[in-house]
């Protein structure tokens, strides 16, 4: 016994199964790659902000180690007679910043006020220091920088000296 199968193609039964299998169109594509560039540009930027935030902290880091260490050796180091602080001090260091292959000039202007004159075994003192870095003239109006912002950091401290 030989079965025979006969195949009988309709047209209208393929043209049925062309439509079930779709495939993408140029449109779909063109937006389908805008979306994928514009994910792909807010990662980039997202990535360059928290790089610049990252060398900022870094700075900032540094800049406070070094007002502290500033502030410390001038309360550690008044003069021995009357007035204990010379109303303004400047100076400056290099430091070498993490991630940087240069070291860095750091500059602070150290204020001192005296706030009582006339107290029986003593002054007494407020110290504010400025730390600015990328200047080389602590008196600078120059305290930002684009992309980084505030390039300066303050502290203040106060200071009783006995005599």
């Amino acid at each position: 016994m030989v079965q025979t199968v006969h195949f009988v193609l309709d047209y209208r039964s393929m043209r049925r199964c062309r439509k079930t299998v779709k495939g993408l169109t140029l449109s779909e594509i063109l937006v389908s790659i805008a979306l994928l560039t514009l994910m792909l540009v807010t990662t980039l930027v997202l990535f360059a902000q928290l790089l610049a935030s990252t060398t900022k902290s870094g700075y900032l880091s540094v800049a406070t180690v070094y007002a502290d260490r500033v502030l410390e050796y001038a309360t550690n180091n008044p003069e021995s007679s009357s007035p204990a602080f010379p109303p303004l001090r400047t100076g400056e260091q290099e430091f070498l910043v993490q991630g940087e292959d240069s070291p860095t000039k750091f500059v602070y202007r150290l204020e001192a006020t005296q706030l009582a004159r006339d107290l029986p075994h003593g002054e007494r003192w407020m110290l504010d220091v400025e730390v600015r870095w990328w200047t080389d003239d602590p008196n600078s109006d120059t305290t930002a920088r684009a992309g980084y912002g505030e390039l300066r950091t303050r502290q203040s401290r106060l200071v009783y000296v006995r005599w």
